[in-house]
């Protein structure tokens, strides 16, 4: 079965992309605006979360801290020709499955 990673968890309902797998969040923690300890840590806990994204298979979902979403996508880019990701459509008001292809 197929794993949906949202980057960062918050108060929203994810429940809509489990029809695309079980919903792991990869943290629930942020940046700090200054450099030190608590960044070192959260980087090294977000490498091994990513780590353990299966490329062909799982989904990500780009939630929370956009910072942390970048990272993460940076991460994932060094990883991957390909990513899948659900984008969050407020019209229709579910996930749309997009793979997008890396340069």
């Amino acid at each position: 079965m197929s794993t949906v990673w949202v980057t960062q968890e918050t108060n929203k309902d994810f429940s809509g992309a489990r029809q695309y797998g079980r919903v792991e969040f990869i943290t629930d923690e942020d940046l700090h605006s200054v450099d030190g300890p608590h960044n070192e840590w959260l980087l090294g806990h977000l490498k091994r979360r990513v780590e353990k994204i299966n490329l062909d298979e799982d989904w990500i979902v780009l939630a929370g801290s956009p910072y942390v979403a970048a990272v993460v996508m940076a991460m994932l880019g060094e990883r991957a020709n390909e990513l899948r990701l659900l984008r969050w459509d407020n019209r229709d008001h579910r996930y749309i499955p997009m793979e997008l292809n890396l340069p």
